[in-house]
């Protein structure tokens, strides 16, 4: 696919006025996505003009009609993203363009929320990289992980809470005195998971007691360089 056919599917799209061939171009647009899989032979373009038509015929649905298509048609779509998420952190030779701030958020173009895969601090850091302080017009469902010692060092926390410890680290560590995009949606999206927790008021208990145990260990730690 080049851009010239690109266009005229865009268009196609935007033209179709009966929600049942709406339907059918989701599906259509679904298989074509599957059908070039991840082929040596898929070009990078080919691959960027496929998703995106996936991704609008889904919004374009969306917006026409308040019926819900199958299930496979967005989970496929979910495992679409997760699967570009995942390259782009493998440093894919075939996603080098999409290191860049202006493709990664064209091939997300008609997106409103991008699922992530399973990934731990690294590589959020790396989609902090591309983005920075940008603004991007869609938000992460994020699906992280924790390192070991994110997990040993704070045993009496759950895991709500220690997601929440994450981002505050990362944010601390990588960007702490300006904005960062993707740090912030994270440190947001964990802030509401641990408030929206059936255990929420002991989490911050706990939360508080763990950050003034670090606080006390600092200050003594300072007092001894003096």
């Amino acid at each position: 696919m080049d851009a010239f056919k690109y266009q005229a599917a865009v268009h196609q799209l935007y033209s179709t006025k009966y929600v049942k061939d709406l339907e059918q171009l989701v599906r259509k647009w679904n298989t074509e996505y599957k059908s070039i899989g991840w082929a040596s032979s898929t070009t990078y373009e080919k691959y960027r003009f496929t998703y995106k038509l996936y991704s609008l015929s889904l919004k374009i649905f969306a917006e026409k009609s308040s019926r819900v298509l199958p299930d496979f048609l967005y989970e496929d779509h979910t495992v679409a993203q997760t699967d570009i998420i995942s390259e782009i952190l493998c440093d894919s030779d075939r996603f080098k363009p999409v290191q860049n701030y202006k493709e990664f958020i064209n091939i997300f173009e008609f997106d409103k929320v991008v699922n992530t895969q399973q990934y731990g601090s690294m590589d959020l850091s790396i989609l902090h990289n591309i983005v920075l302080d940008k603004p991007l017009h869609f938000k992460f469902k994020f699906n992280q992980s924790l390192d070991y010692f994110e997990i040993h060092s704070t045993n009496n926390l759950d895991k709500t809470t220690k997601y929440y410890i994450q981002a505050i680290r990362l944010k601390q560590v990588l960007s702490p005195n300006k904005p960062a995009t993707v740090l912030d949606q994270y440190l947001d999206f964990t802030k509401s998971q641990l408030c929206e927790s059936k255990d929420a008021s002991e989490n911050i208990t706990k939360l508080k007691q763990h950050v003034k145990a670090l606080e006390t260990y600092q200050k003594e730690f300072e007092d001894e360089q003096s």
